[in-house]
C-alpha cells in the first residue's frame, strides 16, 4: 500500500493482487477512517473512456461524497483533462493534487488549478526507476526539479542518465527522453529519443513539431505519427482543438483548417518535413492511464 501525507492529510493507495482492483483510501484531517473507492482494471479503462455525459455524471457523484475537509487527490493527467472538460468549480477546500504518468499540458495544468484550486504537482519517473523529480508549472513553468536522492547527467545521445536508491544497477539507468539540463541542475524534457525520425534525408522531432502545434494556442491535445507509403516515410498529425480553437474555425473547411496549422509551422521547419495529413478530433484515444494509443492514432489516417 502506497501512503502518501500533507500534514494531518493521509491517503493509502493498493493494487489488491487477488481480487484485481485498485483500492483508495481516503483519511480527513483526524486520520478517522472515512471511506475508500474500488476500482478494477476494466472498470478503470471504462471510466476514462465514458461519454462526457456519462462521465460528469460519475464525476459528480465521485465528489459529492468529499466534504469541505482537506485532500490530496492522486491523479493521473487524462483523469483531470476529463474532470475540467465538464467542470467549472469544484468546492474542495485547500486540495494537495499529485500527478503522474505523463506531462500536463500548460493549458491542463492552468484549467486543474482553475476547477481544483490547485496547480497539480507533477511527478517525472518511470516504472524502472521511481520518481525522479517533479514540477508545479504555475512556479516552475516546464523545468522539472530532481529529488535530493536522484542524480541526473546527460549520456552521449542526449538522454537523461538517472542513479537513485531506487535503481539496482549501480550504474544507473538510461531512459529514452531527450532532456537540457540547466546550470541550476533542473531540466526540461524535449521528447523521446524514438520520436526522432528522418523525412527526406533530414531529421525531425515529433515532439518538437506536437510543441508548435500546442503553441498556436488554439489545440489542447496533439498527436504527430511517422507514416510510409509506397513511396516515402511522412508525417501526421491528430488534432484536438480548444475552445478557441473551435471557435475560431467554426464553419471554416478543412482544408483551409490544415493551411492555417501548415503555415503556422512554415516558421520553424522547412515544408518537407511538415506534416501531410490532419485529422481534427473530440479526444485523441487513451489507455487507462492516459498514454496516447499510436496503433488507433496511426489507423485514423488509413481512412477516407
Amino acid at each position: 500500500m502506497l501512503c502518501y501525507k500533507l500534514g494531518l492529510l493521509k491517503i493509502g493507495i493498493y493494487f489488491d493482487f487477488q481480487k484485481k482492483e485498485f483500492r483508495f483510501y481516503f483519511f480527513p484531517c483526524c486520520w478517522k477512517f472515512n471511506y475508500d473507492i474500488s476500482f478494477s482494471i476494466s472498470e478503470f479503462e471504462e471510466i476514462l473512456n465514458l461519454s462526457n455525459r456519462k462521465f460528469e455524471k460519475f464525476i459528480n457523484s465521485y465528489f459529492e461524497k468529499l466534504s469541505d475537509t482537506e485532500y490530496m487527490i492522486i491523479a493521473t493527467p487524462a483523469f483531470l483533462k476529463r474532470t475540467v472538460e465538464i467542470e467549472e468549480k469544484l468546492p474542495l477546500k485547500n486540495p494537495f493534487i499529485f500527478t503522474s504518468g505523463g506531462a500536463c499540458s500548460a493549458e491542463l495544468a492552468l484549467s486543474t488549478e482553475k476547477v481544483f484550486g490547485f496547480c497539480p504537482l507533477e511527478v517525472y519517473g518511470s516504472t524502472e526507476t521511481s520518481g525522479i523529480a517533479y514540477r508545479q508549472q504555475n512556479k516552475d513553468d516546464l523545468k522539472f526539479t530532481p529529488f535530493d536522492n536522484a542524480k541526473i547527467w546527460l549520456g552521449d545521445d542526449g538522454c537523461l542518465r538517472i542513479v537513485s536508491p531506487y535503481i539496482k544497477d549501480p550504474q544507473g539507468f538510461a531512459t529514452a527522453d531527450l532532456a537540457e539540463i540547466f546550470d541550476d541542475g533542473r531540466f526540461i524534457l524535449k521528447g523521446r529519443s524514438d520520436s526522432i525520425v528522418k523525412i527526406e534525408e533530414k531529421r525531425i522531432s515529433m515532439t518538437e513539431v506536437e510543441n508548435r502545434i500546442m503553441q498556436t494556442g488554439l489545440v489542447s491535445d496533439v498527436k504527430v505519427v511517422a507514416l510510409q507509403n509506397d513511396v516515402r516515410q511522412y508525417l501526421a498529425a491528430a488534432v484536438v482543438l480548444n475552445d478557441k480553437g473551435k471557435k475560431q474555425f467554426e464553419n471554416t473547411e478543412k482544408y483551409l483548417v490544415n493551411r492555417y496549422f501548415h503555415d503556422f509551422l512554415m516558421q520553424y521547419f522547412e515544408n518537407v518535413v511538415l506534416p501531410k495529413k490532419w485529422r481534427f478530433l473530440d479526444a485523441l484515444p487513451v489507455d487507462a492511464q492516459g498514454k496516447k494509443h499510436k496503433l488507433e492514432i496511426e489507423a485514423l489516417f488509413e481512412k477516407q
